[in-house]
């Protein structure tokens, strides 16, 4: 009898198991991993050849028209303009453009220097400057002044090694403007 029981309660163990209903596990969530957006520094876009040269220059570049012939300049008379451009570092299409105007205060002679004589300076002049947004489409300039939002444009003319800027040719009146060296701003005596 007691094998009898003994062979019954290993029966019933096994049976009380085998009815044992497994949990059911959930399924496996999947978890997506999203790669964050690939960021593009200007200095990975392809630059032009124009953008490159400026780039190179620590100090901006300047371009300069003059009057170029024996003449008088009546007052409030414009006989040199001075445009200066500089890297503005946001995209590699925005120049920082700057226009100065040097007019005449009073009437004033100009003559001419084909660099055999010594350079004079006119005294009698006063410089405006206008601070422009430049965009570089191919080879023009678009520079638009932050206040009145007007807009001229320069077209860049390079060499045929396309290492540096020959000159800027105004497009609405012809004017060409060959590179000069770079003045700053001369400090102000007053406030």
């Amino acid at each position: 009898m007691k094998k009898f029981l003994m062979v019954l309660f290993v029966i019933s163990g096994q049976i009380l198991f085998s009815q044992v209903k497994k949990k059911s596990v959930p399924p496996a969530i999947k978890k997506e991993v999203l790669l964050p957006p690939k960021i593009v520094r200007p200095e990975d876009r392809p630059v032009s050849k124009i953008v490159s040269i400026i780039r190179k220059n620590e100090i901006p570049m300047a371009f300069k028209f003059e009057v170029n012939k024996d003449t008088i300049i009546l007052p409030k008379g414009e006989f040199a303009e001075v445009i200066e451009i500089s890297n503005s570092y946001t995209f590699s299409e925005e120049l920082d453009v700057t226009i100065i105007s040097k007019s005449a205060v009073d009437t004033l002679k100009f003559e001419f220097n084909d660099g055999s004589k010594p350079e004079r300076i006119p005294y009698s002049y006063y410089d405006s400057r206008k601070w422009c947004d430049g965009i570089l489409t191919k080879e023009t300039i678009k520079a638009t002044d932050k206040e009145t939002k007007s807009v001229v444009s320069f077209r860049v003319v390079l060499d045929k090694s396309k290492k540096k800027i020959l000159y800027l040719l105004n497009i609405s009146n012809g004017r060409k403007y060959l590179p000069t060296a770079y003045e700053p701003p001369a400090p102000s005596i007053g406030f």
